[in-house]
């Protein structure tokens, strides 16, 4: 899978309130800063700046849609404790 496949994929999941981030997630904040680095051109391979939270969280939509049968339209919400609904 492409990796601009696999983020744009994850950004339409964001943009529809398909894919939340709960408060509570360990990570919830290293994960919006990665975003916002992406988002801002500021994150990447490019830059040097981590992308790892991102991409595995973009990884896990993939996966995790796969059965709904368009590969992007589950509705996924990250929560404390590593569980993914």
């Amino acid at each position: 899978m492409p990796r601009a496949d696999l983020l744009g994929g994850m950004q339409v999941l964001l943009e529809k309130g398909d894919l939340k981030i709960a408060k509570g997630l360990r990570e919830a904040g290293a994960l919006v800063r990665e975003l916002v680095g992406m988002r801002t051109g500021q994150g990447g391979s490019e830059s040097g700046a981590h992308d790892d939270l991102v991409l595995a969280v973009a990884l896990a939509c993939w996966l995790g849609a796969q059965g709904s049968g368009d590969g992007w339209g589950a509705t996924l919400v990250l929560r404390s404790g590593g569980s993914v609904n």
